[in-house]
Order: C-alpha cells, then structure tokens, then sequence
C-alpha cells in the first residue's frame, strides 16, 4: 500500500502539471516545497518521495540548484529516520552543486543540517566546525535566519560542553534575530534550548515558561515533531519536580505524536524516561517494557548516550527487583557504553579547547574589526564636527561683517543727510547774506542818487 501511495502521488502530481503546463524547473521548485512541508509535518516517506523526483528532474535539466537543493531535502527526510549514514551522503553530495550555484542561502542552511547529524551522533567537534561554517556563509549572506539558527546550534554545542554562559549567550542573539525576522520556527527551537540550560539550573518556572511558549508556537505551524519535542521538555520539567501524574500525562501523549511521525530518537527518549519515571514509582513490569523499548531503539539507531542511560536504567530496576543476574548484564554494558563515550570525551576535551581558542580568536578579531569601525566613524564625526564648527565660525564672520557694513552704511547715509542739511543751511546763509548785501546796495545807490541829486541842485542854486 505504501508504494502505491506513492504512485499515485506522483500520478496526481503528473496530471497537474499537464494540465496546467507546469514547466519542469516549477515542478522540480514545487516538488522540493511539497518535500519540505512532508520533512516538517512528520511524513518523512513523503517528504523522500518527492525529494527524489526533485532530484531526478533536476539532473536531467542539469540544475545546479535543483540537484543540490534536492539532496539537501532527501537528507532532512533520512536524519529525521535517524538513517544518519544516508542522511550524510545526501549532504556532501549536497555541497558542490550549491557552491557552484552560489546559493549562499541553502549553502548555509546545509551545513547547519550536517552539524545536526553529527551532534546527534554525539562528535561534537564536527558539529561545531560545521556550526560555524554555516554562521560564516549566513553572515556573507546577510541572512538573519540563518545566523540564528547557526548560533542557536552553536549554543547548544557549548551547553553540552558544559560552557552555560557562552550557550546562553549565544541563545540570546539567536532569539533576537529570529523575533527580528519574525520567525516563529527558528524561535521555538531557541526557546526550548533556552529552556533546557534554565532546566539544568533547576529554573523550573523559567523553563516551563519557554517550553510552553515554544509548544504553542510549533502547535500553530502544525510541526508535530516540534511539538512532540515540547511536550517532552514539559514532561521532564514535571517529573523534575516529582509531579508524576502530569509528567506521564505529558509523556504518552508526545510518545504517540513521535510514533504516528515515525520519529525514531523521539520514541526512543519518550520509552526510556517514562522507564525511568515508572521505576521511581517502583512499577517494574512497566519500567522493565519501557526501558527496554528504549534500548532496542538506541541500539538500533547507534545512540549511544541513549544506550549509556537506558542500560544504567535497566540495571538499576532489575536489583530493586531483585533479579541480580540481569542487574549485571545491564550494569557491564552500562559500562562498556559509558567508557566508549568517555574515550571519545577526552579525545573531544583537547579538541574544543583548540576550537574554543580559535573562535574565541575569531571573536577577538571581530570585536577589534568593530572597534576599528567606530573609530573610524567617531573619527569622521569628529571631523564633520570641525567642519560644521569652521562652517558655522565663517559664518559668523561673515554676518559679523555684513551687519558692520550694514551699520557703517547707515552711519555713512546718516553723515550724508547732515552733511546735505548743513549744506543747506549754508546756501541759505549765503542767499540771506548776499540778499542783506543786495539790499543794502540798492539802499546805498539810492542814497547816493539822492545825494548827487541835492548836490546838483544846491550847486545851482549857489550860482
């Protein structure tokens, strides 16, 4: 039946696009989205159905894009199987098509995947290198998204090292980012990894304040994944506080959502803490199914922090059960696994003291790059201060001088008019005088007239 689902599928798919003649690169795009939607919705047969007939057009149009993008799909459909060998092949087969393309976007989002599947097979080392891979090309990209997602891994890198404060740290710049770009994916998965460092502190509220949080986000994108993820953070923060009741309750009903997704490792960790959570209730024939469950899907999928603790679990319910034999069993291979891991630790310790070195170096360097930046810009203020300042003084100088000019002028004018009055108060001077000299020559010529003519007249009258 499930192949058949496929064919039809892919018949309807076929019909669509011959009906409306869909172009083959829109259908290699359409068929990558309908891959991804199946990868986040839990239908990871789905999700590998579509992935592979992405690719299978891509390659025949030879798109890079196509081809890579495609691999990348095919590889989210086999790590969230938890088939990590494959999931990895699709990856770096992923990797030159994209380079080639220049698709610094999926480039980013690719390493980041593959760091994923390394932290989940516990190599550490690897997942950072690819970690930062990833933040390196989002940064030259300018993708927000990217960069928190990348930080976002990176803390959770540093909180299994048991760094908190830099986990911490870098949680905190992946929220902001994700709530910048309004990304309530990515904020989820910050918010149930800032939960989990509040968790171990034994921040109960705070935790269960970010879990719930994150479960209602991934409840309204409809990723059952993340919501079973959620549901478990919540379960744990419960029967942290010895509330049972709500901590099972939590429990089965995210084990039936990773069940009904077909989500291996999520599986694996719902049996293996309601085994734990059933032997603090001293319920061994529950414990003993759960924890078992648990171990054969560890086993199955190569966890080996899952092994490590589910054989611990099983070796300490058969004493309290009093079946010392099978105590045993379980206790050496407790053992085996936990000194495998702690062989694969110390070879880790030396390898994330030279990684922290060196992005602590690349931190330094970034640090002294911004420091460079703002003295450059404080250094440019300055000087456009000085020039705004030099600006403003001419300025000055120059209204300084045009209100003397101004006030020279209107003294000038001012001297001007009484000049003129005075000028003209001197003509008047001068026409009364020569007026008064007028006056008094006329008055003289008549007196002399008169005078001749008395002479004249006494001279005749002497005769």
């Amino acid at each position: 039946m499930r192949g058949l689902h496929k064919y039809l599928l892919f018949f309807l798919f076929s019909s669509y696009n011959f009906l409306f003649g869909q172009s083959d690169t829109a259908s290699v795009n359409s068929l990558i989205r309908q891959s991804r939607h199946a990868n986040s919705t839990g239908l990871y047969d789905s999700a590998l159905f579509y992935a592979r007939r992405a690719h299978e057009i891509s390659v025949q149009l030879g798109s890079k894009r196509g081809i890579g993008q495609s691999l990348t799909c095919l590889g989210n459909a086999y790590s969230n199987l938890a088939d990590f060998g494959n999931a990895l092949k699709a990856y770096n087969d992923a990797i030159a098509p994209l380079e080639s393309d220049g698709d610094l976007q999926n480039l980013s989002a690719l390493y980041s995947n593959i760091g994923i599947v390394y932290y989940n097979k516990s190599e550490l080392p690897k997942a950072l290198d690819h970690y930062l891979k990833a933040l390196k090309i989002a940064e030259k990209a300018a993708n927000k998204g990217n960069m928190a997602s990348a930080m976002a891994n990176i803390g959770a890198v540093y909180r299994q090292s048991g760094d908190h404060a830099k986990a911490l740290s870098y949680y905190e710049r992946a929220l902001v980012y994700a709530k910048e770009i309004s990304d309530p994916s990515r904020a989820t998965k910050v918010m149930n990894n800032l939960g989990n460092l509040y968790l171990y502190d034994k921040k109960y509220d705070r935790a269960l304040e970010y879990y719930t949080d994150a479960l209602k986000l991934k409840e309204e994108l409809d990723d059952k994944k993340g919501v079973a993820l959620a549901l478990c953070n919540i379960a744990i923060v419960y029967d942290e506080r010895k509330d049972f009741d709500k901590a099972l309750f939590y429990y089965k009903k995210g084990l039936a959502l990773s069940e009904e997704i077909k989500d291996k490792n999520g599986s694996g960790l719902f049996y293996g803490n309601m085994g734990t959570l059933y032997l603090a209730k001293k319920q061994f024939p529950e414990s003993e199914r759960a924890l078992q469950k648990a171990l054969e899907i560890s086993t199955e999928t190569g966890d080996m922090d899952g092994t490590r603790e589910w054989n611990e679990g099983l070796s300490e319910m058969y004493f309290q059960k009093g079946d010392h034999k099978e105590a045993l069993l379980h206790f050496k291979q407790f053992i085996a696994a936990r000194d495998s891991i702690f062989n694969e630790e110390n070879t880790k310790k030396q390898v994330r003291s030279e990684m922290n070195f060196e992005f602590e170096k690349k931190e330094a360097a970034t640090q002294l790059e911004q420091e460079k930046k703002e003295a450059v810009a404080a250094a440019e203020a300055k000087k456009q201060r000085i020039i705004l300042l030099a600006i403003s003084g001419f300025g000055i100088l120059v209204l300084a001088f045009a209100i003397f000019a101004y006030r020279s002028f209107l003294q000038k004018k001012k001297a001007n008019i009484e000049i003129g009055r005075q000028k003209h108060l001197i003509e008047e001077k001068q026409k009364e005088i020569l007026d008064s000299i007028h006056y008094a020559r006329r008055i003289q010529h008549s007196l002399l007239t008169q005078e001749n003519y008395i002479q004249k007249h006494l001279t005749r009258l002497n005769r």
